[in-house]
């Protein structure tokens, strides 16, 4: 059973009126359970979901060739297909880009909630 009890602080150096705080009374069992499933539940299984989800998409981004939508074979080409080609590997430029930032999404993810978990281990 999770409970809270307030208590005022005796150890500021200014004189306050009715400045209380609340603190878990649980034990201290109870109370690293409860980080371990929080950290699982905010930090560890979205990360993990999150990771698997992007690389599918950033494999499926990086290493095809064909791009939805365009003609192989023939299709409007200006000057022995130049301009197919050109096309062609801006779309791939561009997906390789979009792969790239979601990587950096999920790399941003980790590195701005790790301090915050961390400290809760800590504490």
């Amino acid at each position: 059973m999770m409970t809270l009890t307030t208590f005022s602080r005796d150890d500021l150096r200014i004189e306050t009126i009715l400045f209380t705080q609340c603190e878990a009374s649980w034990d201290q069992s109870l109370e690293q359970t409860f980080s371990a499933v929080k950290i699982a539940f905010l930090y560890v299984l979205p990360l993990l979901f999150m990771s698997v989800a992007y690389f599918q998409i950033v494999k499926v981004l990086w290493s095809s060739d064909n791009i939805p939508g365009q003609i192989v074979g023939g299709g409007s080409c200006r000057r022995g297909g130049t301009f197919a080609n050109a096309s062609a590997e801006g779309q791939l430029r561009s997906r390789r880009k979009a792969a790239k930032m979601l990587v950096a999404v999920v790399i941003m993810f980790a590195l701005c909630y790790l301090p915050v978990h961390l400290l809760s281990i800590l504490r």
